[in-house]
C-alpha cells in the first residue's frame, strides 16, 4: 500500500492530537421516520434529515451530507472564535462559506 507524505503527515498529526487530548466518548441515536427521512437524538437536541424530491425523499430537512458541511463549519467558526476571544480580538460579523462538491453516487 503506498501513501503520499500528506497522508502519513496528516495520521501522524491526527495520531499525535489523539494522545495529547482527552477523549470524550458522544452518542447520537438515529432513527427511521419514514420514506428517506431520519431523526438524530443530539443529546437534548432533535436534528431532522430528509433527501431531496429527485432522491427519493420529501425534502423535509437538509440532507446529510449537507449537515456534515454545516458541522465543518460549526466546529470550525467555534474554533476560530475560541481563538480569537483567547486572543482578545473583537468582531462583531463572521461567517464561514464551504463549497463542497458531492457526489451524485448513492449506495
Amino acid at each position: 500500500m503506498l501513501f503520499t507524505f500528506y497522508q502519513i503527515r496528516a495520521n501522524l498529526i491526527i495520531i499525535t492530537y489523539l494522545i495529547a487530548c482527552k477523549m470524550i466518548k458522544h452518542q447520537v441515536s438515529t432513527s427511521y421516520k419514514g420514506n428517506m427521512a431520519f431523526a438524530a437524538e443530539i443529546d437534548h437536541h432533535n436534528v431532522l434529515m430528509d433527501a431531496s424530491v429527485n432522491d427519493g425523499g420529501d425534502d423535509a430537512a437538509p440532507s446529510p451530507k449537507k449537515l456534515m458541511l454545516a458541522s465543518l463549519a460549526g466546529c470550525t467558526g467555534i474554533d476560530i472564535v475560541s481563538i480569537l476571544s483567547k486572543m482578545k480580538v473583537s468582531f462583531s460579523h463572521f461567517d464561514i462559506m464551504i463549497e463542497a462538491t458531492l457526489t451524485d453516487d448513492h449506495p
